[in-house]
């Protein structure tokens, strides 16, 4: 076998089984062969020239080659010296990048978070801080995953997410939550509603409407709304669950099934239906994660959508 493949043979069963080489002897070779001095050596690595001697002594000893000549004027690598030496850097640069990134992500600077959602990120609040992060956190990417409100509440409690954003109103025991921001609601009508006319929609404007709500969030927390603004001792509100998503309810509400209410970040053109702003009652949104998660890189998000809230401090 030649020298180069010796070498690489030993200094990976070093590296493997890490009994025959420690960290600190490939440092001493390493450090050797550049001053091409023990004593220099020593001096560089700011340790006593007889560490730097024996370390090397101890390892050659164990992989049974001699690494270097020594003359009263220095030290030459042998050739078994030049291959280890030339698979011991890459070895070391490889761990020195390793530590580097350990820190870096020690302190937030590198790392994936994965964040749930289901209000749109095409604008508004997500869309800002998705922008601002990137400019800021270049180290840290955003694994985007979108879903109904209570999968994303169980996916932060299994730990599968590390933050989402949905309505307030969901936390769980072992959660911390931050409000952020508040959005309009929208009431979605069919064109050519007498309502239609009007630039804004009061909650008393509704009393009568038949509405449509989806039977996954956000339609949970909008027929929380209709329950709680339109019913009356005596009358129901006319509410209807249906399983669609968002564009399907506009639809619906076009062919003349009801009215719908909506995020305003979740407003469409849809051919058939008019968006009109209702009133006061905004939707308030919320950062949900889970106590325990000590991610700095976590942190650094939250702290993040805390200073660009536009309901800072809002309670």
């Amino acid at each position: 076998m030649p020298f180069r493949g010796v070498a690489a043979f030993l200094l990976n069963i070093a590296w493997v089984m890490g009994a025959l080489v420690d960290l600190k002897q490939i440092r001493y070779v390493v450090a050797a062969a550049e001053c091409r001095s023990f004593r220099r050596a020593a001096q560089q690595l700011r340790v006593q020239p007889s560490a730097v001697s024996k370390r090397i002594l101890e390892l050659e000893a164990r992989l049974g080659v001699a690494l270097f000549v020594r003359t009263t004027s220095g030290v030459t690598l042998t050739e078994a010296g030049r291959c280890f030496v030339v698979q011991a850097r890459k070895g070391v640069d490889q761990l020195d990048a390793a530590a580097t990134l350990a820190k870096s992500m020690g302190r937030g600077e590198f790392a994936v978070l994965r964040v749930g959602f289901f209000s749109p990120l095409a604008s508004g609040f997500l869309a800002r801080l998705a922008a601002v992060h990137r400019g800021r956190e270049p180290g840290v990417r955003l694994d985007w995953n979108e879903g109904i409100q209570p999968d994303l509440v169980r996916a932060i409690e299994r730990q599968e997410l590390d933050v989402a954003f949905v309505c307030d109103g969901s936390a769980a025991p072992g959660c911390e939550t931050v409000p952020l921001w508040l959005e309009r609601l929208f009431v979605v009508m069919p064109a050519g509603e007498l309502l239609s006319e009007k630039a804004e929609i009061r909650w008393q404007d509704l009393e009568g409407q038949h509405f449509i709500v989806s039977d996954t969030e956000p339609g949970c927390r909008m027929h929380e709304f209709l329950v709680r603004h339109l019913s009356a001792p005596g009358h129901e509100v006319s509410i209807e669950r249906c399983r669609v998503g968002l564009l399907s309810l506009y639809q619906l509400v076009a062919l003349g099934r009801g009215f719908a209410l909506t995020a305003e970040t979740a407003t469409v053109s849809i051919a058939g239906t008019v968006c009109r702003p209702l009133v006061a009652s905004p939707m308030t949104f919320v950062a949900i994660w889970w106590r325990a998660n000590q991610s700095p890189a976590l942190r650094k998000f939250i702290d993040l959508a805390r200073s660009l809230s536009p309901e800072h401090g809002l309670t």
